[in-house]
């Protein structure tokens, strides 16, 4: 009877849906800042830094295309 009871309060417990409650991001950290104009030059000398990652390098690389 025990196991039963338990078994029950496991599966009642694990249906209930949690509700999802809007998160506000906020970004405090800035990563690189530079003027408009001078993104193509800015790019190019970051592509060529050898701790970027490959995700930057790719976000740079569309960046330039568009």
């Amino acid at each position: 009877m025990k196991i039963i009871r338990r078994k029950a309060i496991i599966t009642e417990s694990s249906s209930k849906e949690i509700p999802k409650t809007p998160i506000a991001l906020k970004y405090s950290k800035k990563l690189y800042e530079f003027c408009i104009q001078n993104a193509e030059i800015y790019i190019q000398t970051r592509m060529n830094d050898p701790d970027l990652e490959k995700e930057m390098k790719l976000g740079f690389e569309k960046f330039l295309e568009n």
